[in-house]
């Protein structure tokens, strides 16, 4: 999980919790100063106790089932997260693939809001100074 905040500009971290579980550090309410962690989806499909492949995206989707995620919480779970975190790495990360386009869309997005958030930190420091 990824998170950037007031306290830390980046923080990751593996972890393996349970599907019910998962949706805890994805809780605004519950997590200090309201902070957001940017879960990435990152299923162990060719581990050795995966015995059917096609189940793994199911059972993560019974975040959604469950009413412990919404569709757009469970997209930025399986992609919306991933593409932001590889395409600010790599902005052609994603060229040639068949989500190219998705992942333009997520990168355009973001890139708007990191150009407002400088903006806002200019007039910040414009003040202060």
């Amino acid at each position: 999980m990824r998170h950037q905040g007031p306290l830390c500009p980046s923080f990751s971290a593996d972890a393996r919790p349970t599907i019910r579980s998962l949706h805890e550090p994805l809780d605004t309410k519950k997590n200090p100063y309201g902070a957001k962690l940017y879960a990435i989806f990152g299923a162990d499909i060719g581990h050795w106790d995966v015995v059917a492949t096609r189940e793994v995206t199911s059972e993560a989707y019974e975040l959604v089932e469950h009413g412990l995620l919404d569709e757009d919480e469970f997209r930025d779970f399986t992609f919306t997260n991933a593409a932001r975190m590889w395409g600010s790495m790599n902005p052609n990360f994603f060229k040639g693939t068949v989500v190219e386009s998705e992942a333009a869309k997520v990168l355009a997005v973001e890139t708007k809001r990191t150009a407002a958030k400088d903006a806002s930190s200019t007039r910040l420091s414009d003040i202060s100074s």
